[in-house]
């Protein structure tokens, strides 16, 4: 790939799809601007058919003023009035090869129609795209645009509630709901994902990829009925070293508390789910990181880290039984806000065409899905066709 140095007055106007690099700070906007005159004045394009993409509602307007301000001093340069203008332009004026009376006639067009100028938000681009085209790109007429799901949201995840928390046992509530204890908690654990908008055959994954809750809840159930049996046995074992001060102070504090948490739900005695803390607590892990590390210091032939292992070995607690518990307990909070995040993508596509109502995020995944469609050539060449030049600013944007 051939790399140049830009230069916005004479780098050469190429043909094809052009990347240009710059940093914060360095005159993105004004690049931008001085382009878009250029593009005007050099290859004679119409200022409607010029698409500028930015960011920002702010950006979009700075670039409109830009580009306004830029024609209209291109205007007075030409005329000879090079007071306060830019000597950029002036120079730039100088060295093209057309009559000026050509040059200023480009730009009066352009400053007539610069109301009509494509510089749009990425979201303003798709709404017209899918506004004007609607038979094209399948839409329906008239939907409404709104920036506020929030109560639709809400309403899905209660559906959702009701159907795969309520309608279960009391343990396996509990163990739902331990760390999102309502709706709204749940809900607001996946807030930062794009649910809301994102197609229904969209190439985006999801992890975890397990979304069987039945099974890793039946798993679970197995997996405390076998560590209900060893539970006391192995506590015993640990508390019995206690007298050696091997662990920290804090995770013998605290040993007994969550043991009996741990036991009376293993056991059945309560459906009262314990916390993180008491799933860990006779796990190898757990147990590694309770060993109180100024017993353990490195030496010349170990590290601190294997004589606590070897430590823990001479100890012959099980692990295996809470290891395996700890591991699918932890699954179970992923795959409920995994099933959430699936149903809202399901649900509240469904709900917003039911009342007619698009999303920011609908906007770009329904273009995006529309040009891959049946009709998805067709648009493009109809696009094509609309503007003869676009220019696309924070490239590498997520949107």
């Amino acid at each position: 790939m051939q790399t140049d140095y830009f230069d916005p007055v004479k780098t050469e106007l190429h043909k094809g799809i052009n990347l240009i690099e710059a940093s914060a700070g360095t005159g993105k906007t004004y690049a931008l601007a001085m382009l878009v005159l250029r593009f005007v004045v050099e290859r004679d394009i119409a200022i409607d058919k010029i698409l500028v993409v930015t960011f920002t509602k702010a950006a979009t307007e700075e670039l409109k003023d830009r580009v306004r301000s830029r024609l209209a001093d291109a205007k007075k340069a030409l005329a000879g009035h090079t007071a306060n203008i830019d000597a950029t332009i002036s120079d730039w004026l100088a060295q093209l090869e057309l009559a000026p009376e050509l040059i200023h006639q480009r730009l009066a067009l352009a400053l007539l129609d610069i109301d009509q100028a494509g510089i749009f938000t990425i979201h303003g681009f798709c709404q017209r795209v899918l506004r004007e085209h609607a038979l094209e790109s399948g839409q329906v007429f008239d939907t409404e645009l709104t920036g506020d799901v929030a109560l639709i949201k809400q309403g899905c995840s209660d559906d959702f509630w009701r159907r795969e928390i309520t309608t279960r046992s009391l343990w396996e509530a509990a163990v739902l709901t331990a760390d999102y204890k309502t709706p709204d908690r749940l809900l607001a654990s996946i807030s930062g994902f794009p649910a809301a908008g994102m197609a229904l055959d969209s190439h985006i994954r999801i992890y975890p990829d397990d979304q069987d809750l039945d099974k890793a809840l039946t798993e679970l159930k197995s997996l405390a009925d076998h560590a209900a049996k060893v539970v006391d046995a192995s506590a015993a074992l640990v508390a019995a070293s206690f007298a050696g001060q091997p662990f920290k102070s804090s995770y013998r504090d605290a040993f007994t508390l969550h043991y009996r948490s741990l036991a009376a739900w293993l056991k059945g005695d309560t459906a009262e789910t314990p916390d993180t803390e008491a799933f860990a607590l006779l796990t190898q892990e757990g147990l590694l990181d309770g060993l109180n590390g100024n017993k353990f210091r490195t030496t010349k032939t170990q590290s601190g880290e294997q004589r606590k292992a070897d430590y823990l070995a001479e100890l012959a607690i099980n692990t295996g039984p809470f290891d395996a518990l700890a591991a699918a307990y932890s699954k179970i909070p992923l795959i409920i806000r995994r099933l959430l995040l699936e149903n809202l993508r399901l649900e509240l596509d469904k709900r917003l065409q039911q009342l007619n109502v698009l999303t920011f995020d609908d906007l770009i995944s329904r273009l995006a899905t529309a040009l891959q469609g049946d009709q998805g050539a067709l648009l493009v060449t109809e696009l094509q066709q609309r503007f003869a030049v676009g220019l696309i600013d924070e490239f590498q944007d997520t949107d």
